[in-house]
């Protein structure tokens, strides 16, 4: 999943919350599956190229 992915997913999360009164703690804009999605895509490393030979 891609960051903006990510993001538009949060991003509605937090509307429906907002939508039905649901108070959240911690982070007001994060819910909790976007938050470990967040931390999850943050210590991904990028693939490296293969070494020339």
């Amino acid at each position: 999943m891609s960051a903006s992915e990510a993001e538009a997913l949060n991003d509605a999360a937090a509307m429906l919350d907002a939508q039905r009164g649901v108070a959240q703690s911690g982070d007001a804009g994060l819910n909790p599956a976007a938050s470990a999605a967040a931390g999850a895509d943050r210590g991904r490393v990028a693939p490296q190229p293969d070494p020339k030979p």
